[in-house]
């Protein structure tokens, strides 16, 4: 940390810290005992903090320690993003979605920065296994592509199916991952999304 010294900012980063857990900054005593140090130690160390710009201290009153620049390295928070939830999935003539009003907030990791997401209510047992059941949100990529064997949503008869796709030589057959499920033979898809995500209730 350019303009410290290792002990001052071990001493900036446990007044930061002691005050973001118990809301009024720590003592000079409290400082003193923490890390093992004489009172003028302490006094010292806070000087140069001030005088660096780092601290501000009122000497009328005790606790007045005020942090002003925090050089703790902190996680950033992630920025939930909001996907738009798809709960009648319909889709137009030309293969846009029909979004509702409804939303659900995702961040990361479940969701990354500047990649567009749209979310589907399982509401059939074509797609129960390993994967997705019956009353799962599934979490979709948007996509016009996807690879054999990917969970898909895809435009179907005016509406939004979940299958695996697989090409044979003169169709496309979607595929549930239900045996009991027959597959849809296809001459051409309209793929929506591919899988990235699914929010279960237990």
């Amino acid at each position: 940390m350019k303009g410290l010294t290792d002990r001052q900012r071990q001493v900036l980063n446990f007044i930061a810290q002691f005050t973001d857990d118990n809301v009024s900054p720590p003592t000079v005593r409290e400082i003193s005992e923490h890390f093992g140090i004489s009172l003028r130690a302490v006094q010292d160390h806070i000087a140069a903090l001030q005088k660096k710009g780092f601290i501000t201290q009122s000497q009328k009153r005790s606790r007045s320690i005020r942090v002003l620049k925090d050089q703790r390295n902190r996680v950033p928070v992630p920025v939930p993003q909001r996907i738009p939830f798809l709960d009648s999935a319909v889709v137009k003539e030309n293969g846009e979605l029909t979004e509702s009003t409804d939303s659900i907030y995702l961040a990361c990791p479940f969701v990354k920065p500047d990649v567009s997401y749209f979310a589907v209510m399982v509401s059939d047992v074509s797609m129960n296994g390993e994967c997705l059941r019956r009353g799962d949100l599934a979490v979709f990529k948007r996509s016009d592509y996807a690879i054999d064997g990917q969970i898909c949503a895809f435009a179907l008869d005016s509406r939004v199916i979940i299958r695996r796709p697989y090409r044979e030589p003169n169709r496309i057959c979607l595929k549930a991952d239900n045996a009991d499920v027959q597959p849809i033979f296809c001459q051409e898809m309209k793929v929506l999304g591919i899988l990235a995500g699914v929010v279960r209730e237990f």
